[in-house]
């Protein structure tokens, strides 16, 4: 470029640097990512130089032109809003752009400031961890409050650790609030292990601990650490309460919302009938028995509706691993006598699928439902195929029973149990010539 007589001078390297760290501020404040910050910053640079070049030729110094076009282009928190919502979107630059203004790191923080960071390290990776279980357990509907709630919960956390290196009041509340979390959960954890007799060490409490002993013997340096934030505003600070509360609330959601994608116990109706007759029975490995005392239990659980998904993606890739329990206990003889001694004939007991005949279960238990049935002498138990509970179908468990003994029992009275999953438990009882229908009890 020249100016009247001839070419105008390079401007001198400080000239130059001020022009450049001008630049390259507006473009930190902005949050342009890194990937573009060094073109938007030389773009910047370039028409700050131009406009600087232009006023030397028009006689002003090197020094008069470049305050003059660094106060033509605007400071760097009025350039800043409006580049970033060039950059980005309105939205990003109200939310994102708000609670993390800067991009440059902090490097005058406390030292309570790294623990505090560290807190949150650990809460995000218990986070990613919930979000994978969830994922592979959780039934639908209860799956989407469950991973809407803990990516609430995962963005809060990301946003107060990067807002902590930038020296945001906002993240520094939110870092005490989760240190508080974290020493609310440990005395949780403690009691409950001493109610079931064990003992715990609350490790992440302890962290939590030491990090509001760190803030309150840091309080003046942290106030300095973070004097250059601004407000935030009700709408984002509501945000970041909710995001803190969320993933507290997910336990009580799930257990107070029934996911209708779920059968319930009206869903189910189990009948039991029991037969007592006198005739013939074959046992393997024994001689034939003729005219000997027979109780034949007949359970049928006819089912309206089954669920979706019971036990989330796991159902699929391991579905013999979660299923239903079926069992029975003997109650006494009906004349108030000792409890008979009764034994179960292998041969003639099964549970089948009455639409179809095919087998629809096993003998033995499948958790988690076997854990809600009673703890009885005398109870035996069928597992049930996870794959043959369907709307529509009827499954049935039939067990038979002889004496054990020689001679003639009293005849029982007896009381089937059906578990399904963890979730609710029917019972029936009934003697000798009874039909009845199961009822659903409290299985705590």
């Amino acid at each position: 470029m020249t100016h009247k007589g001839g070419p105008i001078a390079t401007p001198d390297p400080e000239i130059a640097g001020r022009l450049r760290t001008h630049a390259e501020r507006i473009v930190a404040a902005a949050g342009i990512p890194a990937r573009a910050r060094d073109d938007m910053a030389d773009e910047l640079y370039g028409h700050l130089f131009e406009r600087t070049a232009s006023l030397v030729a028009d006689g002003h110094t090197w020094t008069d032109a470049t305050d003059r076009a660094i106060a033509a282009l605007g400071a760097v928190d009025e350039l800043a809003p409006d580049l970033a919502t060039a950059f980005h979107s309105r939205l990003w630059s109200s939310t994102i752009g708000v609670l993390l203004p800067a991009i440059t790191a902090r490097e005058d923080r406390p030292t309570v400031i790294g623990w505090m960071r560290l807190a949150l390290v650990i809460g995000m990776a218990l986070t990613v961890v919930g979000l994978g279980v969830a994922i592979f357990r959780a039934t639908p509907v209860h799956l989407v409050v469950v991973v809407t709630s803990l990516f609430l919960g995962l963005a809060g956390l990301l946003l107060a650790f990067e807002g902590l290196a930038r020296g945001q009041r906002w993240a520094l509340w939110y870092g005490i609030a989760f240190a508080a979390e974290l020493v609310l959960f440990g005395v949780l954890s403690v009691l409950e292990a001493a109610k079931a007799g064990s003992m715990t060490i609350p490790i992440g409490g302890f962290l939590g601990a030491g990090i509001l002993l760190g803030v309150a013997s840091a309080w003046d340096r942290l106030q300095a650490f973070v004097a250059d934030s601004r407000p935030i505003g009700r709408a984002l600070g509501g945000l970041l309460v909710a995001s803190l509360l969320a993933p507290l609330l997910i336990a009580p959601a799930v257990a107070a919302i029934p996911d209708p994608t779920q059968a319930s116990a009206d869903d189910v109706r189990l009948t039991l009938l029991v037969t007592c007759d006198r005739g013939d029975v074959i046992e393997t490995g024994f001689p034939p028995q003729h005219d000997v005392q027979r109780v034949t239990i007949e359970a049928d659980m006819a089912w309206r509706r089954g669920d979706l998904l019971p036990n989330g993606l796991d159902g699929l890739i391991n579905p013999a691993h979660f299923g239903d329990t079926s069992g029975f206990r003997m109650l006494g003889s009906a004349m108030d006598g000792p409890i008979p001694d009764w034994g179960v004939v292998p041969e003639a007991s099964n549970v089948v699928d009455l639409d179809t005949g095919e087998p629809a279960g096993w003998f033995g238990g499948t958790a988690p439902s076997v854990e809600l049935l009673p703890e009885t002498i005398g109870s035996f138990t069928v597992g049930i195929d996870p794959a043959a509970i369907q709307g529509g179908r009827t499954l049935r468990s039939t067990w038979l029973l002889v004496p054990s003994a020689d001679g003639d029992a009293a005849w029982p009275v007896v009381e089937v149990a059906y578990a399904h999953l963890d979730r609710f438990l029917l019972l029936a009882t009934a003697g000798c010539g009874e039909s009845t229908v199961g009822t659903e009890i409290d299985a705590g």
